[in-house]
């Protein structure tokens, strides 16, 4: 947690965990103290950083709208566990098989078209041997969509069952560089995806998956998210008094009963 640039998450329990889990935690922290009274040193914004930390710190924009814009409100959720670069093809493809009815079992082969940067980041068709595996393979997802919906939102990803139609899709599934795609890029994740089947062709192509700034999940679909998340840590009685007062909290003088 002392380096200050991002880790690598090759194996199942990688630290980003918990550096992610404490960066929380300490914004925490700090909100409590600042409101005891405890001060920082109000010269931060003015200094210059080490090359360990890999920051370059503007005021400008640090402070600019502060209190108005929260960017919070400009942050992806993803709908289920994926490599965010893989996202819109799976997606596309869920598309595809939903809106048309494709058998999963007829289809011949899967075209993705993704920016150049995505490709050695989401082709992985080998068998996953863990969860992390599991994320950032396109094919896997994809194998999953059709044949496993449910797994594919299953967050632990801890039972990796052996499925012979899973891994014969995924040995269709190949994937190419997009120099159209990479234009969008790093402002738009995009991909776009071709599913032959039974001598059919059909293309979808998503630019803003489901969960981007610029296509929201709506608060029912946050709350089931919320839900099959939490579930194993909060039994449903808690979980449902922590939906009651989220929508009420900008109201609320103290959030203690929500801490509770």
């Amino acid at each position: 947690m002392s380096r200050g640039v991002s880790t690598r998450a090759e194996s199942p329990l990688s630290s980003r965990w918990v550096t992610f889990g404490v960066a929380a935690q300490n914004g925490v922290v700090a909100a409590f103290s600042a409101k005891e009274g405890f001060t920082g040193d109000e010269t931060f914004l003015h200094k210059t950083f080490g090359q360990v930390h890999e920051l370059t710190v503007s005021e400008e924009l640090l402070c600019s709208d502060l209190g108005q814009r929260f960017l919070v409100d400009e942050t992806g959720i993803k709908p289920y566990p994926v490599g965010r670069q893989a996202l819109s093809a799976v997606e596309a493809f869920r598309e595809i098989i939903i809106n048309n009815q494709v058998d999963p079992e007829s289809i011949q082969e899967v075209s993705i078209w993704a920016p150049r940067q995505f490709v050695a980041r989401i082709d992985y068709p080998a068998w996953p041997e863990h969860r992390m595996d599991t994320v950032r393979s396109v094919q896997y997802q994809i194998a999953l969509a059709a044949f496993d919906p449910a797994t594919l939102f299953n967050v632990p990803r801890d039972r990796l069952k052996k499925d012979d139609r899973m891994r014969a899709l995924m040995g269709k599934i190949r994937v190419e560089p997009s120099k159209e795609l990479e234009t969008f890029y790093p402002k738009v994740w995009p991909a776009r995806v071709e599913v032959r089947a039974d001598g059919n062709t059909f293309t979808c192509e998503i630019l803003h998956p489901k969960g981007d700034p610029e296509n929201r999940f709506s608060w029912d679909e946050i709350i089931a998210k919320f839900q099959w998340v939490a579930a194993p840590a909060l039994d449903e009685k808690t979980s449902g008094a922590v939906i009651k007062l989220l929508p009420e909290l900008d109201a609320q003088s103290s959030i203690t009963p929500l801490l509770s």
